[in-house]
């Protein structure tokens, strides 16, 4: 399995379910599926101590399946957020780790065939993710999010560039990310941008992920 981001991956869409609610949530995400070009949409189902209240096990496991149908059938990948189990279970191309979660290297080391992407908020986070041979990081908050209230300073555009610029491994923009600043962003480094309520709180959902996708490919490679 080759590293980085699969394909050619523009949005990662990160679909925080107890905040949308299991059956909104899949519903938007095949009509976000149906609206834009096959492959370039990461999905990573995100549910735990960040999203209250979280799913019992049993209602995720559903969910993923469900997930799992509209993604394959799309072209799409579908990542699970810290569960490498439930990832497993549902058939997922990959897991993303909290920066203070298992170890990029133990999953790679005992499920080969997973993808692995990790949670991280500065320099140190990155070169470990690095180093511990995750596949992708996603960096926030770039700007102030949309879904929550921010716990960490904004990085702002240039301190974003300065970090994606010097990682080892692709850098996905994540926090205050909406279509007017995906070119922006790509011109920085970033390896893709990553959208929570930008796309999920967005009017038309699919047309907001369209928006960003068009935004980002729009700008052209990275310098």
């Amino acid at each position: 399995m080759s590293r980085g981001l699969p394909g050619e991956v523009a949005l990662v869409l990160v679909a925080d379910a107890p905040t949308v609610g299991t059956a909104r949530l899949v519903a938007q995400v095949a009509a976000i599926l149906e609206a834009v070009p096959p492959g370039s949409v990461l999905v990573i189902e995100r549910d735990g101590p960040a999203s209250a209240p979280a799913s019992d096990d049993a209602e995720r496991f559903a969910r993923l399946r469900a997930l799992r149908e509209l993604t394959a059938a799309c072209g799409a990948a579908l990542v699970v957020s810290a569960r490498v189990d439930l990832a497993l279970g549902a058939g997922a191309d990959g897991v993303q780790l909290p920066e203070g979660g298992l170890d990029a290297a133990t999953v790679r080391r005992h499920f080969p065939g997973l993808r692995v992407g990790r949670s991280c908020h500065d320099a140190g986070g990155l070169t470990r993710a690095a180093l511990a041979g995750a596949d992708w990081a996603t960096l926030a908050p770039v700007w102030a999010p949309l879904s929550k209230t921010g716990e960490a300073p904004p990085l702002e555009l240039a301190g974003f560039e300065a970090l994606a610029r010097g990682a080892a491994l692709p850098v996905v923009a994540l926090g205050g990310v909406r279509a007017e600043r995906c070119a922006a962003l790509r011109r920085a480094g970033a390896g893709a941008v990553a959208s929570v309520g930008g796309v999920f709180d967005a009017p038309s959902p699919a047309a907001a992920a369209r928006a960003m996708i068009d935004a980002w490919r729009g700008a052209g490679p990275a310098p």
